[in-house]
């Protein structure tokens, strides 16, 4: 199966906030007594675990099926760091159009949500998000989930993020947080 398939044949959700909105809106807790398939889309491995590994650790804790999606396997060690910075963003991009059009295609059937990894280098322009989930309680689960990609050095990248959580906490009322956009057209 290729990854256009997987993404026809399981709803997409680039970020879920499920279990956020379960607990905020009880009309759709009911909606979510069965169990959801969620699949998280990265340009790279470890962008789905730095963006949303929090709300990924909640969500399959609540027993839903979560799978992450990269577009590519993260390669690099034939290639000069130029030339993975330069392809960086447009994996990003790219992977972020498939599963848009995958969306469409599916006639918008289920809720699509952006996240944010890092500071915003990796996601330009993200509006002020539409919802966060509380991570407090899986935070050192999400820090395990990005340091199992030693190549990509977390001891570098995971204190920004780290910060980003703690800001978005700040603004949801919790301690730490992941920070969310829902696709206008969303159901």
């Amino acid at each position: 199966m290729n990854r256009r398939e997987l993404l026809k044949r399981v709803g997409v959700v680039a970020g879920a906030t499920v279990a956020q909105a379960a607990e905020q809106n009880p009309s759709s807790a009911t909606r979510l007594s069965s169990k959801c398939k969620i699949v998280v889309t990265g340009g790279h491995p470890g962008d789905p675990e730095y963006g949303c590994g929090g709300s990924v650790a909640r969500l399959t804790a609540l027993g839903h099926e979560v799978v992450l999606l990269y577009l590519n396997d993260g390669a690099w060690a034939q290639t000069s760091s130029a030339t993975r910075l330069a392809e960086n963003h447009s994996d990003h991009r790219a992977i972020a159009n498939l599963t848009y059009e995958s969306w469409k295609q599916l006639k918008r059937r289920f809720a699509l949500y952006y996240y944010e990894v890092s500071d915003g280098e990796d996601t330009t322009q993200f509006p002020a998000p539409t919802q966060y989930v509380d991570i407090t309680a899986v935070a050192d689960t999400k820090k395990a989930a990005c340091y199992a990609h030693a190549s990509q050095t977390p001891d570098f990248y995971y204190p920004l993020q780290d910060t980003v959580a703690t800001f978005r906490g700040l603004q949801a009322g919790a301690k730490k947080a992941e920070a969310y956009v829902l696709q206008l057209g969303s159901p």
